[in-house]
């Protein structure tokens, strides 16, 4: 699978609960990433969109690193 076939969708962190990952490139929600309050995650997937995403914006992978590339996605330096 190349970056070019993922899809990407930001989710309200509230929602992971209730989202089947077994429809999602992701195993669970430990491997999301998160906005820095935890409020947002980002899930990805391939081909058709899940139902569970229906509703969201769907970000290419150029469009979702833009999308996450404000002060509230930087990751923590950890020094």
């Amino acid at each position: 699978m190349n970056r070019s076939e993922l899809k990407y969708c930001i989710v309200d962190a509230s929602e992971l609960d209730d989202l089947d990952f077994s429809k999602v490139s992701t195993n669970d929600s430990s491997f999301v990433r998160y906005n820095n309050n935890e409020t947002q995650a980002v899930v990805k997937y391939v081909g058709h969109k899940p139902y569970d995403l229906y509703g969201k914006t769907v970000y290419s992978n150029t469009e979702i690193k833009a999308a996450t590339s404000g002060a509230d996605w930087e990751v923590a330096d950890p020094e």
